[in-house]
């Protein structure tokens, strides 16, 4: 059997193929970053999937694509989760980067980029990915990412710049103090998946100035940093997966029509992509 995997610092989708490239499963677990988590973790939450549990010994095979997986130790460290799980596959750990370039591909040279939990992009020729930027993480970066934006939320709510409506529905909403906001964000874990989480209630309030302007801002400051970067950004595509991207395409479309940028394809899940090209590979 062959494992294809893709990972975003919330959720990882896992596709199962039999040696012919047809799908016989799927299922999905917490998402894996090696900036935040340790093989043993990675290895804690595969045992406790039964999807996956009662395939390991029959796994040839594992292709794992994650956010944070940019350098040889990080992957290491997801690599080792996995190989202790699926312990007679040959086990590949790909960048998220890698994923969605491939995943959004058309045959023609393209910027792909990443609008989820956390923010990203890179130059794709069809063989090769390119970084013009780093990935500085949801504390220095990741401009237009859910964590950036759950940040200006709570930024807001806690300067209160938001209607005394919208503040009124976020504390019933979500029922967080000052104190409880710091906790989650300095002291808990994964505070880039807590910020990332509050993002429904900022689709939810979309048409309030101060939210419209957040996203507004955040997208033309992704697009300046981690787009325009490419001297060949105005000639060609730029693509997008994430769930960002996806349910704020709209703002996402307007800023980069502003910045003279062409759109191309916009898609939550790279998963189905990453499926298509490991089948074609198989033929």
């Amino acid at each position: 059997m062959i494992v294809i995997a893709d990972s975003g610092s919330t959720k990882t989708d896992w596709v199962i193929l039999n040696p012919m490239g047809k799908i016989l499963n799927q299922t999905a677990t917490i998402g894996f970053n090696p900036v935040f988590h340790s093989s043993e973790f990675v290895l804690e939450h595969l045992n406790g999937n039964f999807d996956l549990n009662k395939i390991q010994k029959e796994v040839s095979q594992v292709f794992f694509y994650g956010a944070g997986c940019s350098s040889d130790s990080k992957k290491m460290i997801i690599r080792n989760g996995i190989s202790q799980h699926f312990t007679s596959a040959q086990i590949y750990i790909g960048h998220d980067l890698e994923a969605s370039a491939i995943a959004t591909y058309n045959q023609e040279s393209h910027i792909a980029c990443i609008l989820g939990t956390g923010s990203n992009s890179c130059y794709y020729d069809g063989t090769t990915c390119i970084e013009n930027t780093p990935a500085l993480g949801f504390i220095l970066g990741d401009e237009a990412s859910g964590a950036y934006f759950g940040k200006e939320l709570v930024r807001a709510f806690l300067y209160h710049q938001l209607s005394k409506e919208i503040h009124a529905d976020f504390i019933k909403t979500y029922q967080l103090d000052l104190d409880q906001i710091i906790d989650r964000v300095y002291r808990q874990p994964s505070p880039n998946v807590f910020l990332a989480s509050l993002t429904p209630f900022i689709h939810k309030h979309l048409d309030h100035s101060v939210i419209h302007d957040i996203v507004a801002n955040g997208m033309r400051q992704f697009l300046k940093h981690h787009v325009l970067c490419y001297p060949e950004a105005k000639n060609i595509q730029t693509s997008f997966v994430g769930s960002i991207a996806f349910y704020f395409q709209e703002i996402l479309r307007q800023e980069a029509e502003k910045l003279q940028i062409s759109i191309g394809q916009i898609i939550q899940k790279p998963i189905d992509g990453l499926v298509k090209y490991h089948q074609r590979k198989l033929d």
